[in-house]
């Protein structure tokens, strides 16, 4: 059955990692990739000015590690400065509320088509039930590609190298 049909995903302990210049050399890198593998949630700078060479170096030698990026939120991010880390062999997740908002489904929609996406967020921050709104409309809205996006981020935890 599909997760919109009563499966329930696993739970694993991650966490979402801001980048800083110097990240690559932090001791205990690989401690916040999620639990027991290999993929690391990476939040990038929310300023455009942020986004300079020394930043994708980083992205670069974290990947070089053996580690693998998985860009939380790119619905928040520049558009091409997106695309350039995709074209690295970077994938992204979004938050399912950016697909109702009225400016951003078409370009989230292309990068889920392209398998750009390899992961869903509600960004559910504390207990109110309607906070998870969003995530019920676009999961029921966008049911296919949903199952698609949920189906690769299990594959992707999955077959990810254990350490």
């Amino acid at each position: 059955k599909g997760y919109g049909h009563g499966r329930r995903p696993s739970i694993l302990l991650g966490a979402e990692v801001l980048i800083c210049q110097g990240l690559e050399n932090m001791e205990g890198l690989r401690d916040l990739c999620v639990q027991g593998t290999d993929v690391m949630l990476l939040e990038m700078p929310f300023t455009h000015g942020d986004w300079d060479q020394s930043l994708y170096n980083t992205v670069r030698e974290i990947k070089k590690q053996g580690i693998n990026p998985v860009l939380a939120h790119v619905d928040r991010y520049p558009k091409e400065s997106i695309e350039e880390l995709f074209d690295m062999g970077l994938y992204g997740q979004i938050n399912c509320d950016s697909l109702v908002k009225l400016f951003k489904p078409k370009q989230l929609i292309r990068w889920i088509d392209e398998g750009s996406i390899v992961a869903l967020g509600s960004d559910l921050h504390g207990c109110d039930p309607k906070a998870y709104a969003p995530f019920t409309k676009v999961t029921g809205s966008l049911a296919e590609r949903t199952e698609r996006i949920l189906r690769t981020t299990e594959a992707s935890l999955k077959n990810a190298q254990k350490y």
